[in-house]
């Protein structure tokens, strides 16, 4: 007899012995618990062996438009936050479960070109051709009218405040 059926046997008897030790069950009712007690920690032992089988084959879950969860065949444009959500999973962890590589897409490539296009067209990421001059403080002038606005505390000399005030 092999040691995982010897080990599963005891359990089994020490789970039915503590159960009953502390509960009332009729006689009838005693042999249906220990099958089901006995059947729930064979298919324990079983689920750490058996690999999970993904919902679509991996190779079919980045498509150009689309990108599904291997775990609950869900399709979407980005797995992150379903991951997040629906699994409690992040990235890694769900590239460590499934055995996919750093490089696996978890975002549409047809999506990821749309937003870099976005980007692209608002000038995001690019230097100016033109050297930007070093931002200074702004003006006193132009910090009591952000102040004005609720923006930032007063800070002014009293002929920049008299000259606001007479405007208003």
């Amino acid at each position: 007899m092999s040691d995982v059926i010897k080990m599963e046997r005891e359990l089994t008897s020490e789970i039915v012995s503590s159960f009953l030790r502390y509960n009332r069950l009729p006689s009838d009712q005693v042999a249906p618990l220990i099958s089901d007690i006995h059947r729930a920690l064979v298919g324990l032992s079983k689920s750490d062996s058996e690999p999970k089988t993904p919902a679509v084959p991996i190779r079919k879950s980045v498509t150009s438009n689309y990108v599904v969860c291997l775990e609950c065949g869900w399709r979407g444009k980005m797995l992150k936050r379903h991951l997040s959500a629906a699994h409690a999973l992040n990235p890694d962890k769900y590239r460590a479960e499934w055995k996919l590589p750093r490089n696996h897409l978890l975002t549409a490539p047809a999506y990821s070109e749309r937003r870099s296009a976005v980007a692209k067209e608002l000038g995001l990421g690019r230097r100016s051709k033109v050297k930007r001059r070093a931002v200074s403080k702004p003006s006193k002038l132009v910090r009591v009218a952000r102040s004005a606005a609720g923006r930032t505390p007063k800070i002014a000399s009293r002929q920049t405040r008299r000259a606001v005030s007479k405007r208003r």
